[in-house]
């Protein structure tokens, strides 16, 4: 069940402002009672960055890197950067992971939604995206 959410791009001074109103203050969680995970699992992850990456034309080359993103308490996606490693077309798939906004739970700290930071292993093999949630 593939599912692709599309959205725009917001520039970094707007962006910095939606967190400090959603995340009070820029409170953003590297962990927390219970975390943030996929929505639907982890296949309609997979299947929904497949998807956006071949309806946009991008080149999958055999490749892995590590990508840091922040579900915000809306359950949006914001910030996300490549932190390591090496992987052909990084601007397509930060792209593609900023259209997975709605796919997310939300993390909870005492029962309340919060920010939080996500890591996530992306590696294409096979003319494929597979994805591999980091603690």
């Amino acid at each position: 069940m593939p599912a692709i959410s599309f959205s725009q791009a917001i520039d970094k001074d707007t962006t910095k402002q939606i967190l400090d109103s959603l995340c009070d203050g820029s409170k953003i969680f590297y962990r927390c009672e219970i975390p943030v995970d996929f929505k639907r699992g982890k296949n309609a992850m997979e299947d929904s960055l497949n998807n956006y990456l071949r309806t946009n034309n991008s080149e999958l080359q055999n490749g892995k890197a590590n990508f840091q993103l922040i579900v915000a308490k809306n359950g949006k996606v914001y910030d996300v950067k490549k932190q390591s490693g090496d992987i052909a077309g990084e601007t397509d798939i930060i792209k593609a992971l900023q259209t997975t906004s709605d796919l997310w739970t939300i993390g909870l700290q005492n029962s309340f939604p919060i920010c939080s930071y996500v890591r996530l292993e992306i590696e294409c093999a096979d003319n494929k995206i597979n994805v591999k949630m980091l603690k």
